[in-house]
């Protein structure tokens, strides 16, 4: 397909897609497909902006699978193409080129077929008709999903139920927080049995209770049997629920697995912990064990007149504590422990390693 094409289709369907078609879902065909078939598969997907002079690639040859029952979460700084990716997966945007398939369909090829076997969640406040109730909007996506007549009114309920609102069913979604609007998103997922849900950051905004539910939701639909792509900055949440990570930087990926998979790739063998009262660290310390073979970085945080010291070991396995003492000069050092790395501080590591290379 040219780029002329896909620009043309775009905005004939622009409306349409923005409001409905991207949260379609096919309930008679959730999960019908062969076991060992991804739910998602993106080919060598390519995105630019801008004019024909003057266009910046995206997403550059981009290829991931997702599986039913698993969850696949995109990580990289802002502008990396995370939810680029998150749109051309759900038909919202075309590739310039590569292929997308939403269970085993050709979504370009046939983007309605595709978007029946999807949900997406995209900014949180959108999507839904503010001025109409909760369960009438409920019932609208379940219709245009194709969700039998006797069986709408029984899985709204049970929906409803499951993210908590069902004394908000008759209440109009503009009077919804942003949390109880996420909370809708994911009943509307549900209602429609969706084999793929697209969440771009959906606890963006949220307090902790809110977004503590909106992750039990995830994990929920994961169990379910629904393939799931996140998007988020909270590393805490997607050590938590992913299977899988994808590091996205400058549109491609540079490196993919679990969390011992990336801090493999880095090298990065765990993290000693220490403690000083107030009086005993010296913050000019830090420097001085940076310089030690293997350090990869030093961090300590002064609370209540406590230092918290952690050092994250690249290539080598933890020294003595005496000698990071004498390091620190801080005889008084006392040494808590090991412990593998956290994501968050594998992922800095690898976009570190990845400005170094």
């Amino acid at each position: 397909m040219r780029k002329d094409q896909g620009a043309g289709l775009l905005s004939r369907r622009r409306e349409e897609v923005s409001m409905t078609a991207q949260d379609m879902a096919s309930p008679s065909r959730m999960h019908d497909h062969h076991t060992d078939q991804p739910v998602l598969e993106l080919e060598s997907v390519t995105r630019s902006y801008g004019t024909r002079d003057r266009r910046r690639v995206v997403v550059d040859g981009l290829t991931m699978r997702v599986h039913a029952g698993s969850v696949v979460c995109l990580l990289g700084p802002n502008g990396a193409g995370k939810t680029t990716t998150i749109k051309m997966a759900s038909t919202l945007l075309l590739p310039d080129s590569g292929s997308v398939r939403i269970c085993g369909i050709d979504a370009i090829a046939d983007p309605y077929r595709g978007e029946k076997h999807l949900s997406l969640l995209l900014g949180g406040e959108r999507g839904f008709y503010l001025r109409a109730s909760a369960i009438d909007n409920l019932r609208f996506f379940a219709q245009l999903a194709g969700v039998s007549h006797r069986d709408v009114e029984p899985r709204i309920r049970e929906s409803l139920e499951a993210v908590g609102l069902e004394d908000k069913a008759d209440a109009r979604v503009e009077t919804f927080s942003r949390g109880m609007k996420q909370r809708l998103h994911i009943a509307r997922a549900m209602c429609s049995h969706a084999s793929l849900v697209l969440l771009d950051e959906p606890t963006t905004g949220l307090d902790p209770h809110s977004a503590l539910r909106i992750r039990e939701l995830i994990a929920d639909m994961r169990r379910g049997g629904a393939g799931i792509v996140l998007t988020t900055h909270a590393m805490a949440e997607a050590e938590a629920l992913a299977d899988r990570i994808h590091v996205i930087r400058e549109g491609r990926i540079i490196v993919s697995g679990s969390v011992r998979d990336l801090a493999d790739s880095v090298r990065l063998d765990g993290v000693s912990m220490y403690m000083a009262f107030e009086s005993e660290w010296n913050p000019d310390a830090a420097n001085r064990l940076r310089g030690i073979p293997g350090v990869r970085g030093v961090n300590a945080d002064l609370r209540g007149g406590v230092w918290s010291i952690t050092v994250t070991w690249q290539g080598a396995h933890e020294p003595d504590a005496e000698l990071i003492r004498q390091a620190a000069a801080s005889p008084e050092l006392r040494h808590l422990g090991w412990r593998p790395a956290s994501l968050e501080e594998v992922y800095l590591a690898v976009l570190d390693a990845g400005r170094e290379g």
